[in-house]
């Protein structure tokens, strides 16, 4: 099990920049309300609503769809070494931008429990991406300063881990061009 919570400032900065669980959490379960004829239209409209808001585009999507992103962060990382070596609050910014504007939202549309394509090979690759990024991002915040070659590691290990997110979105059929705005979702 991964100590996540040895890092706070880094999830409570990603979560403050993202708004993780908030307008975009699932509605509660209504399985155990009781369904009489007055509720049972409410329910119907919740429903309805809720499917219509899984296809709606997320406040704040960036520009591209999940082949741009991927290929953004790993564009992005690849300079964290260097960088980290150089300035490692620099670093700590680049993979944290990466993190909030491209990886948070791959998870939101192709995670678990994704807006688009939810579970499967897929969402396991992003799920895994999110882990090493925040391995990463954990690495560069470390004190003293992060060892060059420990982080040229870690960035090669989330490369690894976006390279499948890439061929499970291929064998999903998953467009690799485009992204949530093109699928004719409307902005909320």
């Amino acid at each position: 099990m991964r100590a996540y919570w040895r890092f706070p400032a880094v999830c409570m900065l990603a979560g403050t920049a993202l708004g993780c669980g908030g307008a975009d959490a699932p509605p509660a379960d209504r399985a155990t309300e009781s369904v009489g004829p007055a509720s049972q239209g409410t329910l119907a409209r919740d429903a309805a609503d809720t499917l219509a808001s899984a296809a709606a585009v997320v406040p704040g999507t960036p520009p591209g769809g999940l082949y741009q992103w991927v290929s953004e962060i790993r564009s992005g990382i690849s300079l964290l070494p260097a960088e980290a070596a150089r300035d490692v609050a620099a670093a700590q910014r680049r993979a944290l931008e990466l993190y909030t504007t491209r990886q948070e939202y791959l998870e939101k549309y192709w995670g678990p429990r994704g807006r688009l394509i939810s579970g499967g090979a897929l969402g396991s690759a992003v799920e895994k991406a999110e882990h090493e990024f925040h391995d990463l991002m954990q690495l560069l915040v470390a004190a003293p300063a992060p060892d060059t070659g420990r982080v040229h590691l870690a960035v090669a290990s989330l490369d690894a881990a976006l390279q499948r997110v890439i061929e499970a979105a291929e064998a999903a059929g998953v467009p690799l061009v485009g992204g949530p705005a093109d699928s004719g979702a409307k902005p909320q």
